[in-house]
């Protein structure tokens, strides 16, 4: 069954087809963007909110043996910053380290849908790989290093 989305009241900005700003109706099936949905769809009021393409990090040093090192140097900078669970969330620690749940979240905070992590050292790349599967809300992928 299709899932159907209607945004209302968007401001959307999509400089490749020249849009800046304006109030728009969003209509979404099956994750994509269609000029009218088919069947039922669920309506979301998404007034005073920017509707816009996520963000790419092709550079982003998010999993692996370096992040492990660099939380094992700072152990007491997870109690500055501990971020409760939620209905929808888990709950982690940030600050100069996050865990990898809150890292996905902050970078879907910050409007990204992709992070790249480029510096995989080919012999952790297992232990990379299961970390990047904790990451939430974010496509992602490992440039390893040869």
């Amino acid at each position: 069954m299709a899932r159907n989305i209607i945004l209302k009241n968007a401001r959307v900005y999509d400089p490749t087809n020249k849009i800046d700003g304006e109030m728009m109706v969003i209509s979404m099936s099956d994750g994509k963007i269609v000029d009218i949905v088919e069947g039922k769809a669920k309506t979301v009021d998404v007034i005073g909110r920017v509707v816009m393409a996520g963000g790419v990090d092709m550079h982003s040093h998010i999993v692996g043996s370096k992040l492990g090192f660099g939380r094992s140097m700072c152990p007491e900078d997870h109690r500055k910053d501990p971020v409760p669970k939620t209905k929808t969330t888990r709950g982690g620690v940030g600050y100069t380290m996050p865990n990898s749940y809150v890292l996905g979240y902050r970078y879907s905070a910050m409007g990204y849908t992709t992070a790249i992590e480029p510096a995989l050292p080919a012999l952790k790349g297992l232990g990379s790989w299961e970390e990047l599967e904790d990451v939430p809300n974010l496509d992602s992928g490992l440039l390893p290093l040869f």
